[in-house]
């Protein structure tokens, strides 16, 4: 969470500071990390977010950055409110966890390739290493040289915690001390998949929705696209199958799940709930 602590340092200090009086309150409000000692590159970083921005040596938060947060939400919470047992049991299934974690560390991709037998590297079609932590399983870590690295592929919570935890087990087997954990990723989307139970004819709710909220290109892409105002969006396939994409916790997307139902219910079709 090094994006968002710095973040709301400056929040805290009224917007405005200098490199050296936001690493000073760093190195005060959490004096048993080293964040105090990365504070210009991770400004640097959200000024390219547009989170804040700098005038002759003072850095200030943007709107956007008064307004928002930075960061998703934290793996240990993505299960909160709603168990993965619970969407089961509405069938909803996890396909993907996509997680994110800043270790705020510059890492030499060349060699951590050749040193870790379960990493890839092909700088001439990719900026990132592949690490892939479990043979059994399609989580992968995307590795890049600033060391904000992406966890994709995951079904679980666990497969993003174990499966990050055994990445920096083995930076730190090279002498590569990292102060994250896998408890630390942030979730910034999941897709989640389930069954209407009935065939539909995709031209015909395209229209019935209204094109502000949907989008159906059959020559472009098989599925209806279909955007609710909680931010996520569903992909409903003509089988009644659809994904629900966007959502950052299990309970978001069960909300999802349910305003989709209930706006397909409201034009008459009959769907399963």
């Amino acid at each position: 969470m090094t994006q968002e602590n710095v973040r709301r340092i400056l929040q805290e200090m009224g917007g405005r500071g200098t490199t050296s009086e936001i690493a000073a309150q760093a190195k005060s409000k959490y004096p048993e990390k080293t964040l105090h000692t990365y504070v210009g590159q991770i400004l640097r970083r959200l000024s390219t977010k547009g989170f804040v921005s700098e005038n002759n040596g003072t850095w200030s938060l943007t709107e956007l950055g008064e307004k928002r947060s930075i960061e998703g939400v934290p793996i240990t919470d993505i299960d909160l409110l709603v168990t993965d047992d619970e969407l089961a049991a509405v069938g909803l299934d996890v396909v993907n966890i996509v997680a994110t974690i800043d270790i705020s560390c510059e890492l030499d991709l060349y060699t951590l390739s050749n040193a870790l037998p379960k990493g890839e590297y092909h700088p001439e079609s990719s900026p990132f290493m592949v690490y892939r932590p479990f043979e059994e399983a399609s989580v992968a870590l995307l590795v890049p040289t600033n060391g904000m690295i992406s966890i994709v592929g995951a079904k679980s919570k666990e497969e993003i915690i174990d499966g990050s935890d055994q990445f920096f087990s083995a930076l730190s087997g090279l002498g590569i001390k990292i102060e994250s954990s896998g408890k630390d990723a942030l979730v910034q989307n999941s897709v989640i998949r389930g069954e209407l139970g009935v065939e539909l004819e995709l031209s015909t709710v395209a229209v019935a929705l209204g094109f502000e909220k949907s989008e159906y290109e059959p020559e472009q892409f098989p599925g209806l696209i279909c955007r609710l105002d909680d931010g996520t969006t569903n992909l409903i396939f003509r089988t009644g199958k659809y994904l629900v994409n966007g959502s950052k916790s299990y309970s978001q997307a069960l909300g999802s799940n349910k305003r989709l139902i209930k706006e397909l219910q409201s034009l008459g079709i009959e769907v399963g709930s």
